[in-house]
């Protein structure tokens, strides 16, 4: 299904670009089977490519294909953020909102354009920012921060290094100790260098509300067992009383 727009072809997501995203590896997801992408970020897009069809089917085959790049937490991962990503955009489309930005009497974002770029679909919206999550962060580009400078008056977090399946994983508990039930909750996962810069930086979706004075445990897979690392509450949602009420 066609999402018109050259607004949204326009758009970089601002930790997608302090991630590494650069217009040459955008251009690069036109034909990306042909690019010099890496075969995990390959992986990730054909998955992106069969979620966001019209009647999404994972056959056996294709699965274990994915396994050979991708753990199954990182499919799962990357499958919560595909259908995330283009259930969102249908919302929007579909209530006619449009950016804080927008002028009346301009076309909304979501309607075909006169512009000479070409309309983006929701596979290359998704596609984009799936592989903008696959990239590292370089040594030059702008570490992300947690978003909610105060989520330590919200959040205590307790972790260590562990390992499942001879995988090294932060395995760890996250508890709400203020009196806010929360939603949407957001970790900011990092390997640091000798100096204590982020050496790699990774968004993790929890998936599970934390009411006040509750607790909750996760356990993310990371690169290696003997680095260092820091975790983070990258983002998340608040309200009175339970998250739930």
């Amino acid at each position: 299904m066609p999402h018109d727009g050259a607004a949204a072809g326009a758009a970089r997501s601002s930790s997608a670009v302090s991630r590494g995203a650069t217009e040459a590896m955008v251009a690069k997801l036109a034909d990306y089977e042909a690019s010099d992408l890496p075969e995990r970020a390959k992986a990730a897009l054909r998955l992106a490519e069969r979620l966001a069809a019209p009647r999404p089917s994972i056959d056996p085959d294709f699965y274990e294909a994915l396994r050979r790049h991708l753990t199954d937490d990182e499919i799962l991962d990357l499958g919560m953020t595909v259908t995330f990503v283009s259930g969102w955009q249908r919302f929007i489309e579909a209530f006619g909102i449009v950016p804080d930005r927008w002028r009346d009497g301009a076309p909304p974002p979501f309607q075909r354009s006169t512009s000479e770029r070409p309309p983006m679909t929701r596979r290359s919206f998704v596609a984009q920012t799936l592989a903008a999550t696959l990239l590292p962060i370089p040594a030059a580009a702008q570490s992300l921060e947690p978003i909610d400078v105060d989520w330590e008056r919200v959040f205590r977090i307790t972790w260590e290094i562990g390992e499942r399946n001879g995988k090294p994983r932060v395995i760890g508990k996250i508890e709400n100790v203020s009196v806010y039930g929360t939603s949407q909750i957001q970790l900011l996962v990092e390997r640091l260098g000798a100096s204590g810069q982020p050496l790699s930086q990774q968004v993790v979706w929890l998936g599970f509300r934390i009411n006040p004075g509750d607790h909750a445990f996760f356990d993310v897979p990371v690169a290696e067992r003997a680095a260092t690392y820091r975790v983070r509450v990258y983002a998340f949602t608040r309200k009175f009383g339970t998250s739930g009420s």
